[in-house]
């Protein structure tokens, strides 16, 4: 790619052969303006050092666009994390810009453009500039002649038209009327709530005209929908809108429209310091000696004392400028890196004198933003011009000439000028914020907000209004990984598990313009990770595509002590994973990506249909026969979920699998029952060698600690090694537990509390009317609570996330049939079933490739489960005596219902005693470790 074919240069420029020169006829003020050279192979940007002129360009595009107008890049995408720091701190720091992928030039700061020999994007890197010299600290500074320097400083940049002074009643306002007053003839100001009184002023400047704006006028649909038109990039400083007042007012007398304003924006920035180092840092290093002191005597008798300690201290200039302008702002690594950089450039360029530096870093970092931006916006907005005297280049140099120990602090650095001008000090001026909390709220109409929430509720109008004004607009891109083939529908994609055999709906994924809606398979068989980048969705079914996220720190003891993390959370920040059963709705809204959920088709399957005891069992035995694969390996346990499934498929049996466990399994007798099936016996005491370890961790796509998931291993292992077998699905029952009764903790932490004695009576007892299945019914246990309190015990969680897991909670609860314990047991499967169960069956079949069959997983036979009124599944293993009552034959034969995986294995698989919290951080380590995840 030739770079010189490839970029277009757009915007307010002169053309001088291959050099662009930025010329912008509203904001009058003599600088040396920015340049863009265009060479060979680069292109070079000289950024103007006051940050009047904005220079934009992309870094990711084929072509090469540069522009003074953020507005040729509206199409692209809004990086999601950049408009949080806009919502928050009010401005994006330089390089960066509310769009990903596109960047602003630092002003003072030459930066270079270079192809990276791809298509698709440009390097960039920044340089000290020409124009840093004008921070060269002068040689002779005379405070004695520092009036007489300045005014003829500022006269030699008059520009040629009559000025209209914008009072504030401040300092600023007040020096600058004084010297331009044989120029001004006009005065116009906003009379804010503070009511400072206007007739002292009048009478003073008696022969220049006043207009006077006050604070209640009116600022309509339209002055809203120009205003934010005319800004280029939302840095919502609100004096901006007193500012276009002021313009419109100008531009509508006959007597004003041809004069430029004079604003006095910018001095705060160049004639002292910041606010923040003021009150944060220096009364920090010296409070009592400030709180005894005179402010004018701080000029006059503590020159050498008070300022020279504070010049001697040398206060870390980067530490303190990052402290007081990206406070409490979560930027990326990446961000702040860059920052930095430009920061350090800066630092090195330019006299290390502590307050020089912070002055000229607030300039270069985000001072346009905030100073300049409302002044631009008010010109642009209506055509009037701006007349900015302290941001030309050689008063900005001379003031950068004044030593330190005169300008330190706010107000206290405008003494200097004060005593300077005698006539002025007479004068009652006003240093106060200019804009009041009511002028915000009205001009966001909602007078309603609490003034503490005034300043986020305005700073996201604001941002919200700039995108919806400027659409062009940011479009939803998604990148789609892994296991999706294309749907029977276009732009439609549907989750395709080669390992997992069972007849479901599976997970599909609707791609559309602006959003994407993932339906996800209501068994939590097929699991879809997202994550949010700006305005890009990246899907994909394994989670290690995202372990570059990083830990969520949340939700790490919840792993450790629980062994799951709930939907639609998980172990890595920023990545979260679509509820089994519901539909995942991520949308572009007013360029913000947000993330909703809904009820799905999938849902469906709990309706409650018409149960009959006589046709359950052939309607059962139906559904398996019609979701088998032949032949296959049942996976046995010895206990009833096994024995039925057994026994419903004997005819495809090729083979049987079996971990014998420490309770001594009578294999005999079952090799008597199922006489024409081949045995392959896994021992307890079989080697797990290093390597099954690495093997098996790196086949488990997320932590969910399921200790059968090491037996599950080991068989499949033994299977590998029969030539003969290799390639048949193996046959498991997990899932019963969860589709044809409810969870253990109910019965025996909540149900038992609430009758007041435990279980101790007939099994049978449970299937008569009236008894203690339907006294549980009538109690109608809080299912909320019952959720909540046993599987998110005591473990905090912010407030945010909670209200997250609730939410999904409740979608299921409002769309289901509301019977106690099938709630219960539905929203077990929605929020953490197929991290329980089912992941011990995908590690296996990963690992060794082979495929599985789960028929209690397919979506007839789970609609059909929970079809089955609630008398009949409370508890555990009760509740499965209505299944073993339709099943004589199986009745008769010896199944164990008991707990799969006794503590000695977990043991001897970790190499420690161990306790159940201490075996759930091994593997949550092991997995990180496999996985190269750091904590």
């Amino acid at each position: 790619m030739k770079l010189l074919s490839s970029v277009s240069v757009k915007g307010n420029y002169r053309k001088k052969g291959n050099i662009y020169q930025f010329k912008d006829p509203l904001i009058l003020c003599k600088r040396t303006g920015s340049v863009v050279e265009i060479e060979k192979d680069r292109v070079i940007i000289d950024a103007d050092i006051t940050g009047i002129d904005k220079i934009y360009f992309n870094t990711n595009s084929g072509n090469l666009i540069i522009s003074t107008n953020l507005r040729d890049f509206i199409s692209g995408p809004v990086d999601q994390e950049l408009s949080e720091v806009q919502e928050k701190i009010g401005y994006v720091p330089y390089p960066f810009t509310i769009l990903s992928n596109v960047r602003k030039a630092p002003p003072g700061l030459r930066t270079i453009i270079t192809s990276d020999n791809k298509e698709e994007g440009f390097k960039y890197r920044f340089e000290p500039g020409d124009q840093l010299k004008i921070y060269n600290k002068k040689t002779g500074f005379d405070k004695l002649k520092f009036k007489e320097d300045l005014i003829k400083l500022l006269k030699e940049n008059s520009p040629e038209e009559s000025l209209i002074s914008s009072f504030s009643g401040g300092f600023d306002s007040l020096f600058l009327l004084n010297t331009y007053r044989e120029k001004c003839n006009q005065i116009v100001h906003f009379l804010e709530d503070d009511k400072i009184n206007i007739s002292s002023y009048r009478k003073q400047f008696r022969d220049i005209d006043w207009h006077i704006i006050k604070n209640s006028e009116p600022f309509d649909d339209k002055d809203r929908k120009r205003f934010f038109s005319a800004i280029d990039e939302p840095n919502c400083d609100p004096a901006g809108f007193a500012e276009y007042l002021i313009a419109r007012r100008v531009r509508e007398n006959k007597k004003t429209r041809t004069g430029a304003i004079m604003n006095g924006q910018a001095s705060d920035g160049i004639f002292c310091n910041s606010t923040v180092y003021f009150k944060e840092f220096i009364s920090g290093f010296m409070p009592e000696f400030i709180r005894k002191s005179r402010f004018l005597d701080l000029f006059s008798k503590h020159e050498k004392g008070f300022f020279g300690k504070v010049y001697d201290l040398t206060v870390d200039t980067k530490r303190r400028f990052f402290r007081a302008y990206l406070h409490d702002v979560n930027l990326g690594k990446d961000y702040v890196e860059e920052i930095g950089r430009i920061f350090d450039i800066f630092a090195e360029n330019i006299e290390n004198d502590n307050t020089h530096l912070l002055a000229a870093s607030l300039i270069s970092l985000r001072y346009s933003l905030y100073g300049i931006e409302k002044v631009r916006s008010a010109a642009h907005a209506l055509g009037v011009k701006y007349y900015l005297p302290a941001m030309s280049v050689n008063v900005i140099s001379y003031v950068f000439s004044i030593p330190s120990r005169f300008k330190v602090g706010y107000p206290l650095g405008k003494r200097i000028f004060i005593k300077s001008y005698p006539e002025i000090s007479r004068m009652k001026f006003t240093s106060r914020a200019f804009m009041p909390q009511v002028l915000k709220k009205r001009f966001f109409q909602d007078q309603s907000v609490e003034e503490s929430d005034v300043e986020s509720r305005y700073r996201k109008y604001f941002l919200d209004n700039w995108l919806e004004t400027h659409k062009g607009v940011a479009r939803l891109r998604v990148i789609l990984s892994r296991n999706f083939v294309s749907g029977k529908k276009k732009n439609t994609y549907v989750y395709r598990d080669r390992h997992i055999v069972s007849k479901r709906t599976g997970t599909v994924v609707e791609i559309m313009d602006d959003s994407v809606n993932i339906t996800t398979d209501v068994m939590g068989i097929d699991k879809v990770y997202y994550r949010i980048k700006g305005t890009t969705v990246e899907i994909s079914d394994k989670f290690t595509d995202f372990t570059d996220e990083g830990i969520n720190k949340e939700f790490v003891k919840f792993q450790q002590e629980m062994g799951y993390v709930p939907y639609p959370f998980t172990i890595l920040k920023n990545v979260k994973k679509s509820p089994p059963g519901l539909s995942t709705e991520i949308s572009l809204k007013n360029h913000s990506v947000i993330c909703s959920y809904h009820p799905s088709d999938q849902l469906k399957i709990y309706d409650k249909s018409r149960f009959s005891l006589k046709t359950f069992k052939s309607g059962l035995t139906k559904m398996f026969l019609e979701n088998y694969p032949k032949p296959l390996i049942p996976s046995f346990s010895g206990g009833f979920d096994s024995m039925l499934v057994t026994e419903t498929y004997k005819d495809q049996c090729a083979h049987i699998v079996h971990f014998r466990e420490d309770n001594k399994l009578d294999i005999n007798y079952y090799k008597e029952v199922l006489p024409k099936a081949e045995w392959t016996i896994v021992e307890n005491n079989i080697p797990f060698i290093q390597k099954d370890i690495k093997g098996y961790f790196n086949s488990v796509d997320e932590p969910c600690c399921d200790p059968a998931g090491f037996a599950e291993y080991m068989m499949i292992k033994s299977l590998m090694r029969n030539r003969h077998i290799r390639e048949l699905p193996v046959m498991n029952g997990q899932g019963a537990d969860g589709m044809f009764c409810n969870d253990p903790s109910y019965i025996k932490n909540y149900v038992a509390e609430k009758i007041g004695f435990p279980f101790r009576f007939k099994i049978d007892g449970l299937l008569r009317k009236k008894t203690i299945s339907a006294k549980i019914y009538a109690m109608g246990i809080d299912t909320k609570t019952r959720f909540f309190e046993t599987h998110i015990p005591n473990i905090n969680i912010s407030s945010e996330s909670m209200q997250e897991i609730e939410l999904i909670h409740d979608i299921f609860t409002g769309n289901i049939d509301n019977e106690s314990t099938k709630t219960f047991a539905a929203v077990k499967l929605s929020l953490i079933y197929s991290l329980d169960s089912m992941e011990k069956v995908r590690n296996a079949s990963r690992a060794f490739n082979v495929k599985y069959y789960l028929p209690y997983m397919s979506s007839n036979i789970i609609h059909e489960a929970f079809s089955i009124p609630a008398r009949f599944l409370i508890g555990y293993p009760k509740g499965k005596r209505l299944i073993i009552k339709l099943y004589p034959e199986i009745k008769k034969k010896k199944f164990i219902s008991r707990n799969f995986m006794p503590d000695h294995i977990k043991e001897r698989f970790i190499g420690e005693e161990l306790n159940e919290t201490n075996y759930q951080k091994y593997f949550f380590r092991e997995w990180m470790s496999a996985n190269g995840v750091s904590l």
